[in-house]
């Protein structure tokens, strides 16, 4: 499949997140084995230690400590946990309730991809605050993967009018148009997906420009 996964990518809304956790988080497609790196997993069992006492002791903030924990339970794999606190997070109505919807997101499609409510918290996450373009992107994306084109199609649309600078929503709409002959269409979206970075775009404008 030709699915393009959005890369590292400035987003406002992880932005004013780092500012409130004193942490420097990004948004990207690459991850760690922690199955062969026990150092690293080691790392995130101590800093899960950590917080739970914090939010045991009913320290101030829990909306960023519940956030944080869930993020180490959710790379080591403990996704059951992770899920619970970013519930956690959701639930205190706070300025991370995006963030929480988003990370809830990814946490049930990593334990099982074909879950319902993946597309639905993703979409929470861009109503919650709608600078959140790699939010309705990912709704966007499974959509396309699960053969729902024209709602992907829609999707799509609103990440780009959230943020026009991420090449794979141009990318990934064009693959949804080729898919219902729309060639015209698909063909301007890899056009601006090429000027974006993705070379891959204008081969594909070629093998269909004429069909």
């Amino acid at each position: 499949d030709n699915i393009r996964n959005a890369k590292e990518n400035y987003s406002p809304v992880v932005f004013e997140m780092n500012g409130q956790l004193n942490e420097q988080l990004i948004i990207n497609n690459r991850e760690i084995t922690i199955a062969y790196n026990s150092a690293i997993a080691e790392r995130h069992a101590t800093a899960i230690e950590s917080l739970s006492k914090r939010i045991d002791s009913n320290e101030k903030n829990s909306e960023k400590l519940y956030l944080l924990r869930g993020l180490h339970y959710y790379t080591i794999g403990l996704y059951d946990n992770a899920e619970k606190d970013f519930e956690k997070v959701i639930n205190s109505n706070g300025k991370l309730t995006a963030v929480g919807y988003f990370a809830k997101g990814m946490n049930a499609y990593k334990a099982n991809p074909n879950a319902n409510n993946i597309v639905d918290d993703f979409k929470k996450a861009y109503e919650t605050d709608n600078r959140f373009a790699h939010a309705i992107y990912n709704a966007a994306t499974i959509l396309y993967l699960s053969d729902n084109i024209d709602d992907a199609i829609k999707l799509f649309a609103l990440a780009i009018e959230s943020d026009d600078k991420i090449a794979e929503a141009y990318f990934n709409r064009a693959l949804c148009f080729l898919a219902i002959n729309d060639n015209e269409k698909a063909i301007n979206d890899l056009s601006k997906a090429g000027e974006l970075g993705i070379y891959q775009a204008y081969a594909l404008i070629k093998t269909y420009k004429d069909k």
